[in-house]
């Protein structure tokens, strides 16, 4: 069967990181042929798999996926199209899944979401299969949309290779005492309501006197004390950080599944988390996690961290890394 890849969004962070995941899935698959259209060439060369650069973003990656993929499908006579662009297109074909990663589309406001959500509600329930990676999104779906969809749970997997080189890190982290804790910020964009940046700016007199510094993966001209910005980082680069770091904070008030919690974990890295409605579904699916501490308000934080001590998580198996790519 020859399979289309509606991927034309992913450009970086989670998107990619999924999609890298979901091809490299595919290397053995000697019944299928992936048409993968997207902005960033894989990391490796398949023989299953044939490349097209292609890259949208707002309304054009909305019309790609309802309309134009449809007749790349024809084109290419793909029997299948699997589109990470959390809808599908509006034509019949035989085989449809849509890799839903963005639970906004239900919570947040705004037109851009409003045409989402009504998309999947009165157009998106025949002949296509939605792909969640926790119980909770499954719940959040339903609660939303209705019953009558076909939902289907796949844990997408931690996957943590060596970087190739940690020099870009080290610029970084090279010019901060080693006295002090260093604790990473993956927020990419501070200006995101949801992530919470006014909780990390409230921190910087607390760090400055507690010896603790913040490094945070977005571009700002903000001077705040022990909060640097280094910009967005490369997948090694991230990595690199994620071995040269003490901890990670997540202030996010609202995530899908928020992938550098367990990013962080596999590194044996403890991570701050902001108690939101979605780490309990995180703890729904899998129990205890060890490491992940959650603080509830500014005090509770300023507390824990000025309580943090360098400890071994004591993880039962490996129970992140494996990835469910069966769709």
């Amino acid at each position: 069967m020859i399979v289309l890849i509606n991927a034309t969004a992913a450009k970086n962070g989670g998107a990619l990181t999924i999609l890298n995941g979901f091809i490299e899935s595919k290397e053995r698959d000697k019944s299928n042929h992936y048409i993968v259209m997207s902005p960033i060439e894989p990391k490796k060369k398949y023989k299953n798999v044939t490349w097209i650069k292609k890259e949208t973003s707002g309304i054009a990656t909305l019309l790609f996926t309802l309309f134009t993929s449809w007749f790349y499908c024809k084109f290419y006579k793909c029997e299948k199209i699997v589109s990470f662009s959390n809808i599908n297109t509006l034509f019949p074909l035989k085989y449809k899944v849509s890799y839903f990663h963005n639970i906004l589309i239900f919570e947040g406001k705004g037109v851009k979401y409003f045409i989402l959500r009504n998309i999947i509600k009165y157009f998106g329930k025949k002949s296509c299969v939605y792909i969640v990676q926790t119980s909770y999104v499954k719940k959040i779906f339903i609660e939303a949309a209705g019953y009558g969809y076909n939902i289907k749970i796949c844990w997408p997997g931690i996957s943590i290779h060596a970087p190739k080189s940690k020099a870009s890190s080290n610029s970084y982290i090279n010019k901060i005492d080693d006295g002090k804790l260093k604790i990473l910020v993956p927020i990419t964009n501070i200006h995101l309501v949801h992530k919470n940046f006014e909780l990390v700016q409230s921190l910087a007199d607390f760090l400055a006197g507690n010896n603790i510094v913040l490094i945070v993966t977005a571009d700002s001209n903000l001077k705040l004390s022990n909060i640097n910005f280094i910009g967005m980082q490369s997948r090694d680069s991230y990595l690199a950080l994620l071995d040269a770091v003490d901890a990670t904070l997540i202030t996010s008030t609202f995530e899908t599944l928020c992938l550098p919690i367990f990013e962080s974990l596999v590194k044996n890295k403890p991570v701050y988390v902001y108690d939101a409605p979605y780490v309990d579904g995180l703890f729904d699916d899998f129990g205890t996690i060890p490491g992940l501490i959650r603080f509830n308000n500014e005090e509770n934080l300023k507390l824990k961290l000025s309580n943090f001590s360098k400890v071994d998580i004591d993880f039962e198996g490996d129970v992140y890394s494996p990835a469910n790519w069966d769709f």
